[in-house]
């Protein structure tokens, strides 16, 4: 040590874990020459934090030349790595040692330094950023720390070396550094005077290269206090220069990984092009973003697996959701090619892309035990339109039946004009399995895929079922003109009837379903069990409102929506009923005298059976279920002992699908129209019958209810719309009076 040298932390650091034979020849090699070696920077800093450091850099007083010589008279080995810079690695049994002379700098750029070697320790240090890195210790322990660094750490604090703003203008990058240093400490505290030299010298990061700012922001994001450090990067506006989102920091969590917390901070991979990320890391970030609200669960891995997705980018997103998974799970070759489909007589092109895509997702739908034969059913031809659809449907599809699209009259909402003209028109839509995909093309721009999002379900086709050509119909949607507006409907009332191959685009118009046609064919045996949510109880209605969604399905994350019921107090039993609750239970009274509620409980809620039991208490008391069963397996109840089929009324279509396909009759909620029930009720009630609130017989004259004078005038409520009004054109006085009255009731109107 130099006579001007004073040791200026009085306590001993543990230096012995690192000080090997190779590093106590190299101090004894110096010494003997005069000079002394000390260890400096993160070494001496980690060793302070109690941790074991990394590397181990070295600085000597002597210049390059005198090293070389002393380490030449010692017999060792030594490479000139950076004689510019003053460092010579010394190799001793094939451990090399980097040492670098003491330097301090002569002009700056803030990117780069010129310097000029010296011999005193304390010029050395002040050329370093921290006070806390600025230490230095010989290989007793002893520590010469010239900035307070020890009592910083102590303190938990970073600290510039004397002039913050001076040390900062050097070179702008310290900055991030010391982001980076701070993120080091446990519970760091922050130093308002540093804080605001960084916060006025921020827009100096602007020269700094894009590749340097991500290499220094990679160590800032994959340290500890993430959120903390990311926080002031912000205040200071350090964010703004270098294009850093701080759009979610409460959701940031200490990953160890820099790409992670990107994809935890933002939903943009703009920032993977602005900091020159790697091809691979460019993958990662999109491929977690992408998917971070997905949450992840065993069979989730595996599908993505069986995709083809990369392992690590599966577990790195496994380990930002905190999920316990196995990414090295086996999972078989899917066993269909495109090869397969063209021996199927399917050529190539997007319609096979779209088809291997979907037996695909079959296949993992089966966990993966679909076979070849499984998928392809060899049953179907691919070169037809029906066998295609058998394929996305995953069943045949037999003679005399039609693919139902429940959502297909979404495409009409408010009045249909070609039906006010062409009344034939009112109904459902289907498909006609001979000759759909025209049809269905020209409804979703030709996206084969789409079709599940109709909610596609295999019905008998009606006897009165009416086929006419869509084609003639969109030309008339498309003029304003009202003669070719005529000339349109006549034509597409002309196609009613033709065959199908004939027409361009063939839609199947089903006759609207009424409660009373629904049990005609039922046997008297079977039981009728309603479903309580979203039927009777308006829990969609509640849930939207709750979440702020016109649509449950535009819930972003469900199972925290779902959570939120859970969590709500008394959520089932203040439920209101569904706006046509009561009219549905006074067609169910008329029509089948009573009924049983089958609901599913929510998983993971207590409260939601006891809460639903108290509902139907609550409400249904004037006309109460025989049985009440919560239970998640709807279908159980599909058929009795002795096969006789029984019926669900449920408003959710896989419920329906599963009830269906157990032997039941399903009937999907939205299928009937409560209008038309109870105009059929009206005409179907005497007087004295009872309902269960409403009295359904508008405008009772004279004490008798007018059901009663329609059949008194001879009239009678049965036809449609239009044919009823055409009868009472024809007919006169009180039985004109009645038709005009069953054609209200019909159309929605009070009289």
């Amino acid at each position: 040590m130099l006579i001007n040298e004073v040791l200026i932390y009085e306590e001993r650091l543990n230096a012995k874990p690192i000080i090997s034979p190779a590093i106590t020849t190299l101090d004894k090699v110096f010494k003997d020459n005069n000079h002394e070696m000390r260890i400096v920077g993160g070494a001496v800093r980690d060793i302070a934090l109690g941790k074991s450091p990394k590397d181990i850099d070295f600085a000597t007083d002597a210049t390059p030349d005198e090293m070389m010589s002393i380490l030449d008279k010692a017999g060792i080995r030594h490479k000139p790595t950076g004689l510019e810079h003053g460092t010579i690695t010394a190799i001793i049994n094939n451990e090399p040692f980097e040492i670098t002379t003491l330097r301090a700098d002569t002009e700056t750029d803030g990117r780069h330094a010129k310097v000029e070697f010296v011999k005193s320790w304390e010029e050395d240090a002040k050329r370093r950023d921290l006070t806390y890195n600025a230490m230095s210790m010989d290989i007793e322990g002893n520590v010469y720390d010239y900035f307070g660094g020890m009592d910083d750490l102590q303190d938990k604090v970073s600290k510039f070396v004397g002039d913050a703003e001076e040390r900062i203008t050097e070179d702008y990058l310290r900055i991030l550094r010391y982001f980076r240093f701070q993120g080091r400490l446990s519970k760091p505290t922050w130093d308002n005077d540093t804080l605001e030299a960084i916060t006025k010298h921020a827009k100096g990061l602007s020269g700094i290269s894009a590749e340097r700012i991500w290499a220094e922001m990679g160590k800032v994001l994959s340290g500890q206090n993430v959120a903390s450090v990311v926080s002031m990067i912000e205040k200071t506006g350090v964010s703004k220069v270098i294009g850093l989102s701080t759009n979610n920091i409460n959701t940031l969590k200490d990953k160890s990984n820099p790409v992670l917390a990107l994809a935890q901070l933002d939903n943009s991979v703009d920032l993977a092009k602005r900091w020159k990320f790697s091809n691979n890391e460019t993958e990662l970030l999109n491929f977690l973003i992408k998917h971070k609200n997905n949450p992840l669960d065993q069979k989730k891995v595996e599908d993505m697996i069986a995709d083809g997705v990369n392992k690590d980018l599966i577990s790195a997103l496994a380990t930002m959701q905190g999920k316990k998974v196995n990414t090295d799970a086996q999972v078989p070759d899917f066993p269909i090619t495109g090869a397969d489909l063209i021996a199927k007589g399917m050529k190539p092109g997007p319609e096979m892309g779209a088809t291997l895509n979907k037996l695909k997702q079959q296949w993992k739908a089966s966990n993966f035990t679909a076979t070849k034969n499984d998928l392809l059913k060899e049953d179907a031809d691919l070169s037809t339109e029906r066998g295609r659809l058998e394929y996305y449907l995953e069943r045949p599809i037999p003679e005399g039946t039609l693919v139902r699209l429940y959502k297909l009259g979404r495409f009409h909402q408010g009045a249909d004009p070609l039906a006010e003209i062409v009344p034939e028109r009112n109904g459902g839509f289907a498909l006609h399995p001979d000759k759909w995909e025209s049809t269905f093309y020209s409804l979703t721009n030709k996206d084969f895929k789409k079709i599940g999002y109709y909610k596609p379900i295999i019905i008998e086709a009606p006897a009165n079922m009416i086929v006419a050509d869509m084609a003639i119909a969109n030309q008339f949607y498309r003029t304003d003109d009202p003669n070719e507006r005529n000339r349109l409907a006549n034509a597409y009332k002309d196609s009613m009837g033709k065959d199908v191959s004939s027409m361009k685009m063939p839609e199947v118009i089903l006759p609207s379903v009424t409660m009373e046609s629904l049990f005609e064919d039922l046997d008297p045996k079977s039981e009728l069990y309603v479903d309580m949510d979203g039927v009777l109880a308006d829990f969609f209605g509640v849930w939207n409102k709750m979440m702020g969604v016109k649509h449950w399905k535009d819930i972003p994350d469900i199972d925290k929506a779902l959570q939120k019921i859970k969590d709500t107090d008394d959520f089932w039993i203040n439920l209101p009923m569904t706006p046509n609750g009561k009219s549905l239970l006074n067609a169910i009274k008329k029509f089948k005298g009573k009924y049983n509620i089958l609901s599913a409980p929510l998983p993971g809620d207590p409260n939601s059976e006891p809460q639903k039991r108290a509902w139907i208490k609550k409400h249904l008391g004037m006309f109460p279920p025989a049985k009440i069963i919560i239970d998640h397996n709807k279908a159980a109840y599909a058929k009795q002992a002795d096969g006789t089929p029984n019926a669900l009324i449920d408003d959710f279509g896989e419920n329906i699908n599963k009830w269906r396909s157990a032997g039941g009759v399903g009937i999907q909620h939205k299928d009937i129209e409560v209008g038309d029930t109870i105009s059929k009720l009206a005409q179907e009630l005497e007087d004295g019958q009872e309902t269960v609130e409403e009295n359904f017989a508008d405008g009772k004259v004279k004490g008798k209810s007018r059901p009663g004078r329609v059949k008194r005038s001879g009239a009678s409520c049965n036809g449609s719309v239009t044919e009823l009004r055409a009868k009472a054109k024809k007919a006169s006085g009180e039985k004109a009076k009645m038709y005009h009255w069953c054609a209200n009731m019909k159309s929605g109107k009070k009289k």
